[in-house]
């Protein structure tokens, strides 16, 4: 079981940037569980594309076109063939020393299954994270873009209150200064 953490550690770190989002596909954890368990349970190791067993229950994958395909995009668990056949990487490198490969234990295929729900779990965590970032700076942005524009309206408003106070004073000048006259004109 150390085996299996430490190996699937190793390969999910090392291969983190390959694996990309390929989790948050829809339906891609339940078809990753149902592979490992399949893989990991039955006497055969070893899944071709072709497999007669998979197809005739209706147990096609619903995130992908082939099970290969499911396969390809978790190298963290599988390995896909050229010919497109599918093992699980740990039944297949522990039955490499024994050249026998033998089922894996439940406690096991259990801890694989947990390593894949954690996988997911980071992936949907960064998802979430990524467009909670990418909210706030699209609202940022919008805030900002709104303060200066209110900006920019409070500027022209305060200059349109300035030249209607000059003009009220001008008007006011000229009025009084035609007051004046009407008045100087009055007493000659």
């Amino acid at each position: 079981m150390d085996l299996i953490k430490s190996e699937t550690a190793a390969i999910t770190t090392a291969k983190a940037k390959e694996i990309s989002r390929s989790y948050l596909i829809k339906n891609r954890l339940e078809d990753v569980i149902l592979m490992i368990q399949f893989l990991g349970l039955r006497k055969s190791y070893s899944l071709r594309d072709n497999n007669k067993e998979m197809s005739e229950n209706g147990k096609g994958p619903r995130s992908a076109g082939t099970w290969a395909d499911v396969c390809r995009d978790h190298p963290e668990f599988f390995e896909v063939t050229k010919d497109r056949s599918s093992s699980l990487s740990v039944r297949f490198h522990l039955g490499e020393e024994s050249g026998q490969y033998d089922p894996v234990p439940l406690a096991d295929v259990q801890q694989l299954i947990k390593n894949a729900l954690e996988i997911h779990e980071r992936q949907f965590k960064v998802f979430c994270d990524e467009n909670e970032r990418k909210f706030k700076t699209e609202t940022d942005e919008k805030n900002r873009k709104f303060l200066l524009d209110k900006e920019e309206h409070d500027r022209r408003v305060q200059k349109w209150r300035n030249i209607r106070e000059w003009l009220t004073m001008i008007g006011a000048t000229i009025a009084g200064g035609a007051a004046l006259i009407n008045l100087i004109w009055s007493f000659k």
